[in-house]
């Protein structure tokens, strides 16, 4: 089994965020299941962005 650490950038920036109950349930199963070694569900996995996307350089 993996370990976890926290970077003290995860962390400032999770103190930032507000996730709802679903959200958070949702992070914690996937983090849960790649310290088990589980492969991510697809909803998790990458996908192409949808909508217009503007590049700032």
């Amino acid at each position: 089994m993996k370990t976890l650490s926290r970077h003290k950038t995860f962390i400032k920036d999770m103190r930032n965020v507000r996730l709802t109950e679903a959200q958070a349930t949702k992070l914690f199963l996937y983090v849960a299941g790649l310290l088990k070694n589980e492969p991510l569900p697809p909803e998790a996995r990458n996908h192409d962005l949808q909508g217009e996307q503007r590049v700032s350089h």
